[in-house]
């Protein structure tokens, strides 16, 4: 665990666990907690953690926190669309339970959230890795902000506003 002390980075903490709070209603047109339990159960029997997804409206794309009892995924409300894919859920929630099998490593004193091991492993149990990237990429791409040097991919804070333009555009093509 790393103690943050930069005042602005404190602040983010904060009004990230406070968005972590939050309630949120599931549009997806399955249930993420049946999806999150049949992957735990058939892919990941040996976490041993109890496990809970939420949306949130801040921060990356998804992001997992866990302890030796229990394990939160937290993916963005810009997942939270009936209009995702079952395949790009899927994707994310094996992504993040990897985290807890295969954890960060150190190299020349730098973390490493995603050592080779761990993308050998998702390219083996995530044959829907490449449609779910395909679409996350079609259809988010202007709401992404790709943080190479963390391995991270954070939503932009303007993401409600891209993605009111992006449907209002579409509206205007259909009409």
């Amino acid at each position: 665990m790393s103690l943050i002390f930069d005042p602005i980075e404190l602040k983010e903490a904060r009004k990230l666990e406070l968005a972590r709070r939050q309630p949120s209603l599931d549009f997806l047109p399955f249930s993420t907690a049946e999806l999150l339990t049949k992957i735990h159960t058939d892919l990941f029997p040996d976490v041993s953690q109890t496990m809970q997804v939420y949306f949130v409206a801040r921060g990356p794309l998804a992001c997992i926190e866990y302890t030796s009892e229990s394990a939160s995924i937290y993916t963005h409300q810009l997942l939270n669309h009936s209009e995702t894919p079952f395949a790009v859920m899927s994707l994310i929630l094996k992504h993040e339970l990897l985290h807890i099998r295969i954890p960060s490593t150190s190299e020349n004193g730098k973390d490493v959230p995603h050592p080779p091991a761990f993308w050998a492993a998702q390219k083996a149990i995530a044959p829907e890795r490449d449609s779910a990237w395909a679409w996350i990429w079609a259809n988010l791409w202007p709401c992404l902000k790709v943080r190479r040097e963390l391995q991270l991919i954070d939503v932009r804070a303007n993401w409600r506003t891209v993605q009111g333009l992006r449907a209002i555009r579409r509206l205007k093509t259909m009409s």
